[in-house]
């Protein structure tokens, strides 16, 4: 099932767009446990390799590796894992480690 977007979730998505175009280079997001973060950010992310841009995703959790690359096959989106133990190239141009 491909996950859709919340209202709010796509107000933030606007929100952080709007934040990089205006010139931020760095943007933190926060939001509650089981808002929808990685959901959200699994939306950028497919959006960049789209437009073919790399793309590193990096969390400090094995499990988040696992919901990480879970949210982004929901997406459709081609990904490599790095981790301790684990290493699967993917298509190059986005990996989770």
């Amino acid at each position: 099932m491909i996950p859709v977007l919340r209202d709010y979730q796509i107000a933030d998505l606007e929100k952080l767009r709007l934040a990089f175009r205006a010139g931020a280079r760095s943007v933190l997001y926060q939001a509650p446990t089981a808002s929808g973060k990685t959901v959200l950010f699994a939306e950028i992310v497919r959006s960049a390799e789209a437009k073919g841009n790399p793309v590193w995703v990096v969390v400090h959790r094995q499990e988040l590796v696992d919901q990480t690359s879970r949210a982004l096959t929901a997406l459709s989106v081609p990904h490599g894992i790095v981790a301790a133990g684990r290493f699967h190239a993917g298509n190059g141009v986005v990996s989770v480690c």
